[in-house]
């Protein structure tokens, strides 16, 4: 990371530079953060967990998560005033999904996250944490508990299928997401679950057709009596899959698109927490 902020220090096209990363230890950091305060140039810092005021420094911006990450750094490079990150779920979309949740029994009500990009499964048990829900991973964050089983999700389970547990022998699941996608069909299976959420990640060397070798598996789902899907795609339109295409296939296959892994994790937490209100309780 030092040799890469030194190489966009010294390049004359960037002019805004953004580090993120899950939490450096606090010696790592602290040499992270002095050589980013004398750089030269504003810097946009997201360690995923991190206090933003253990952050602070002259030239540096603090991210609370990948999204606002990105939109700090837009600003900054605009000189516009710094975005609000959102932390609650707006009302509009609070309706939204109590609405998509009048269908649900009851008895849904775990968050099921399966994940191909591992930075975000660790952003969404952290958000999700942060709202009430503590999960049990086979990558847990500091506060939430290991998998007994990895094959085998309990209660609240966010799962980052690109982990080495998945992976060894296997293609990631970004190029070939056949393994996450059986695990996302599994989730959908289970009686307990209110919500999956996913990422659909894009880019060159990734799947050409996500959305469709995802829905082909759900095809023979009974949508209207399974749990709630929440998806962020990431990617671009300059992306050989195009971010739109793949968003209006989800869409209309009844998938809920947030429009950033934050979002997302939001969104299946007021999911959670809807449920849960269905019992009288709250979390």
């Amino acid at each position: 990371m030092l040799f890469a902020l030194d190489a966009l220090a010294q390049d004359d096209e960037t002019r805004v530079i953004v580090l993120i990363s899950k939490p450096p230890s606090p010696i790592v950091a602290r040499t992270i953060l002095e050589r980013a305060e004398a750089c030269g140039k504003p810097v946009v810092v997201n360690f995923l967990g991190a206090n933003p005021h253990d952050l602070a420094r002259p030239n540096i911006t603090a991210a609370t998560t990948l999204a606002s990450a990105a939109d700090i750094a837009v600003a900054l490079l605009n000189t516009q005033p710094l975005p609000a990150v959102e932390t609650d779920v707006p009302c509009d979309d609070l309706t939204m999904l109590q609405n998509a949740c009048q269908r649900l029994p009851a008895h849904r009500q775990a968050i099921r996250g399966v994940f191909a990009g591992g930075t975000f499964c660790y952003e969404a048990q952290l958000i999700c944490q942060q709202k009430g829900f503590s999960a049990a991973s086979n990558t847990p964050v500091a506060g939430n508990r290991a998998l007994a089983n990895i094959w085998q999700s309990e209660d609240h389970t966010l799962i980052d299928m690109g982990d080495d547990d998945f992976t060894r022998g296997k293609p990631h699941p970004m190029i070939d997401p056949t393994l996450r996608n059986q695990r996302l069909l599994n989730e959908l299976n289970d009686s307990h679950t209110a919500v999956v959420l996913f990422d659909l990640v894009l880019g060159y060397g990734a799947s050409t057709t996500p959305a469709s070798e995802l829905l082909d598996q759900l095809s023979h789902i009974d949508m209207n009596n399974a749990p709630l899907l929440i998806a962020h795609v990431c990617g671009t339109e300059a992306d050989p899959q195009i971010r739109s295409q793949q968003i209006s296939a989800l869409q209309n296959a009844g998938i809920i698109i947030a429009s950033s892994n934050a979002q997302a994790a939001l969104w299946a937490s007021a999911v959670a927490q809807t449920q849960l209100q269905k019992k009288g309780l709250n979390a």
